[in-house]
Parts: C-alpha cells; sequence; structure tokens
C-alpha cells in the first residue's frame, strides 16, 4: 500500500530543501507545493468514500465483535 502522506512531506521537503539554483525558479517550489496539497486533498477524499463504504456495509456497528476482521477497506492508509 502506497503511504500518500509520506509523498506529500516529501513533496514539501524537496520544495524546502531546493539546491539555490532552483530557488530562482519560483514555478518549481509552487508545483512542488501545489502537488502536495493536491496528494492530501485526495487522501482526504478516499478516507470519506472509505468512511461511505462503511456505512453502507453496516458492519461497522459489530466492529468490536470481529465484524470488520475480513474488511478490505480496514487496513488502508490513506
Amino acid at each position: 500500500m502506497t503511504d500518500y502522506g509520506a509523498i506529500a512531506r516529501n513533496c514539501r521537503r524537496k520544495a524546502v530543501e531546493l539546491p539555490e539554483k532552483f530557488t530562482k525558479n519560483a514555478e518549481t517550489i509552487d508545483f512542488l507545493m501545489r502537488s502536495a496539497s493536491a496528494v492530501e486533498e485526495l487522501c482526504a477524499d478516499l478516507r470519506m468514500c472509505r468512511n461511505e463504504l462503511c456505512l453502507k456495509c453496516g458492519n461497522y456497528h459489530n466492529a468490536h465483535k470481529g465484524a470488520c476482521d475480513g474488511c478490505r477497506w480496514k487496513e488502508c492508509v490513506w
């Protein structure tokens, strides 16, 4: 499973740590920051979709009894 949070953090870190020859090109830094924001927005949308699937399934009411143990969406790290 891809850790999209790490991708967003990496984009922000690269934007801050760019060599000086790239800092003159503000478009590169802006692109990396917008990319990180877009990844985080998409992750939030994916979390909302997963929650919607849980609501449709309805087994989350019995999660404490192990109803969600075999669910493919339970372990998603978005």
